[in-house]
């Protein structure tokens, strides 16, 4: 199946539907990361697929608020669809006697070649500080992400104990891996400086300081992060929040960053040296 050469970005903004979005921009939207793109690419059965949908009016399905877990079920919901595409299995537990060592998030079949695929996912969103790229959860770091990703759960498939979870799933053949890792990074002050390993095309915002930009407006949900032109949604900021909140400022999404997030950010990497 060929690929439309259309960006996928001049169709969201025709999708009337949040959720039809959001599953757009899951699938689509340039990947975080330059090495092991992922295999989905926007051909033209997924383009009318995604305008079939949108068109149908029907309610968004019953998907998750937690981003990691909606971002799985968004991609799932595409394979089980694609007729190019088979879904082989999901979030596979790797057991080594009775220790767990991790999980392959989904094995896959493309039916056109026979070609079976490990793809790890996430989705992330990342502020620039002047020690690195943190996650509003500040025990999450871009280099951390990518290092796991590349150094280990890509290469899951290939622990001698995952041979056994593969055979029940009759998986005999090898397995190419990838990353199906989508995300937005945000600079400060319009600097962004990407490490060599992210992707250029990475769509990037700002975030400014909460007590210099003061805001009383409504922050973006999380179930809302994932759709690109989603507007602000009824949960008014409250005072006092320890970790950034997206907001929707002319348009554009940022951050709003406390003072306390940064200073835990001092804290965490005491005695270092920037």
């Amino acid at each position: 199946m060929k690929c439309v050469k259309s960006d996928v970005g001049q169709l969201i903004p025709q999708l009337h539907q949040s959720w039809t979005r959001q599953l757009a921009w899951s699938l689509f939207s340039p990947d975080l990361f330059a090495y092991y793109p992922s295999p989905f690419r926007p051909d033209a059965w997924s383009i009318e697929w995604l305008q079939n949908l949108d068109q149908s009016g029907s309610d968004e399905p019953d998907f998750p608020r937690r981003l990691g877990f909606r971002f799985e079920q968004l991609l799932e919901h595409y394979l089980i669809d694609h007729p190019e595409w088979q879904l082989l299995g999901r979030n596979i537990q790797i057991q080594d006697t009775n220790r767990t060592v991790g999980e392959l998030d989904f094995i896959v079949m493309h039916l056109t070649d026979g070609q079976v695929w490990h793809i790890e996912t996430a989705v992330k969103f990342y502020l620039q500080t002047s020690w690195g790229w943190y996650g509003p959860d500040i025990r999450d770091t871009l280099m951390q992400k990518y290092l796991r990703l590349k150094n280990h759960q890509l290469r899951l498939h290939e622990h001698p104990a995952a041979r056994t979870q593969l055979d029940h799933y009759g998986i005999s053949q090898n397995l190419a891996s990838a990353m199906h890792v989508k995300g937005w990074l945000f600079g400060h002050e319009g600097q962004c400086h990407l490490p060599d390993y992210i992707n250029p095309a990475i769509q990037t915002a700002n975030w400014e300081l909460a007590a210099k930009w003061p805001y009383s407006g409504s922050y973006l949900d999380k179930s809302h992060w994932l759709d690109p032109i989603a507007m602000e949604t009824d949960y008014p900021v409250e005072d006092g929040k320890e970790y950034p909140i997206m907001i929707i400022r002319n348009g554009q999404r940022q951050f709003l960053v406390p003072e306390i997030w940064l200073q835990s950010i001092d804290e965490q990497n005491n005695g270092q040296t920037v």
